[in-house]
């Protein structure tokens, strides 16, 4: 009998193992597109597999720094104090305007408590609007600091929508718009434009497709979309993608950047590309922020507890921050080469982690969903949102 059982071991065994052998096969067999990405195989029909390696801040070519060589604007020194029943809030906005007119600083929380958002109907976030401003707390584990949102926001006059208690948005400035007048090919280095010199001196651009029913057999591989996607289907699909320039070559035309195409961009589809400002060098971290939402969530009912918004910023960050009981943890909108990274979200549940849209090269993870009933959307990419 003790021979018979070792019989069967053996064979229960040899099965695995042939098992294993064979879906290590089957799995090789199964990755032509990696085969393709490596230049092995060239068919044609194996759709090309993009590279994401350029994400998040300076497109993973560099870390994060822990220091920074910035002037350091303590918000107490502006008024602000812990751990008593006053608004901070004026005071944390002055200590970031400060430097703001410094051209550049570390706006630094000491360990504490600090209110904001304490009128019962407010519409003001904090906000910054240029390059190379930190926020930096002590820390954002007990002992260190705390920025409590007292109120929800409430739209501001006029409308506009809910505004997040903390904003990372340069103004809107724009070029004219320079047409693509050559094919290039998802993984190339550079467009050919009808004007270039539109370009000169500028160091971040922005790609528009419109939306183009042409468009649809390119990008939904000659498949119909479904009814409900009603844009998609009426209008065709649209594109969009940030790239930082490398170089500008007048005499072809041609704008070369510094991270690879992420779509396939034809002539036909009306592809153009024209500089923006992005706000650089930015952060927040080292911080826990906790706002007052504690209602049993109920989906795109409850809102107006959001943390953070960051729109048209590049090579900026989030880290080493907890978020607890909010609405929404963050929105990245109209940005390029952000690392979103090290969050720890708790709490009562809300809508949404990190929603990030109209953007490229965005780096999110290391996000650690701890809240009571698991936050309704985890971090996600939509509506113009690549690479």
């Amino acid at each position: 009998m003790k021979i018979l059982s070792e019989y069967y071991l053996n064979l229960v065994l040899c099965v695995i193992l042939s098992i294993l052998l064979n879906t290590g096969k089957l799995h090789a067999q199964d990755a032509q597109i990696w085969q393709k990405y490596t230049g092995s195989i060239t068919d044609p029909n194996i759709p090309t597999l993009p590279n994401y390696g350029y994400a998040g801040y300076k497109l993973g070519q560099e870390a994060i720094p822990e220091t920074h060589p910035h002037l350091v604007f303590d918000v107490t020194d502006y008024g602000a104090v812990p751990n008593d029943a006053n608004s901070d809030q004026a005071a944390i906005q002055a200590a970031i305007d400060a430097a703001e007119a410094n051209g550049g600083g570390v706006v630094f929380f000491p360990p504490g408590e600090f209110l904001v958002n304490t009128d019962p109907n407010p519409s003001t976030s904090i906000l910054i609007e240029s390059s190379n401003i930190i926020l930096k707390g002590s820390g954002s584990t007990p002992g260190g600091t705390i920025v409590n949102m007292k109120n929800r926001m409430q739209p501001p006059p006029g409308g506009g929508g809910l505004q997040p208690m903390f904003r990372f948005e340069m103004p809107w400035s724009a070029s004219a718009t320079s047409l693509v007048t050559q094919d290039a090919d998802r993984g190339d280095m550079f467009v050919t434009v009808e004007a270039a010199s539109l370009l000169q001196g500028r160091k971040y651009c922005r790609m528009d497709m419109p939306a183009s029913l042409a468009a649809n057999d390119q990008f939904l591989e000659g498949r119909s979309p479904q009814s409900s996607w009603t844009k998609v289907h009426d209008n065709g699909v649209s594109a969009i993608e940030y790239h930082e320039i490398e170089s500008i070559d007048l005499a072809n035309n041609r704008v070369y950047f510094k991270d690879p195409l992420v779509d396939d961009v034809k002539v036909a589809h009306g592809w153009g590309v024209r500089s923006i400002a992005l706000m650089e060098g930015s952060g927040f971290e080292d911080i826990h922020f906790k706002a007052n939402f504690f209602d049993n969530y109920v989906h795109l009912q409850h809102v107006g507890w959001g943390f953070m918004k960051m729109e048209r910023t590049a090579h900026s960050w989030v880290r080493r921050v907890r978020i607890s009981n909010v609405t929404g943890v963050m929105a990245v909108r109209n940005s390029y080469a952000l690392s979103i990274i090290q969050l720890l979200v708790d709490g009562n549940r809300g809508h949404t982690t990190v929603g990030t849209v109209v953007s490229t090269r965005i780096l999110t993870g290391l996000t650690w969903d701890n809240t009571n009933k698991g936050t309704y959307h985890g971090s996600g990419f939509a509506t113009g949102a690549n690479g």
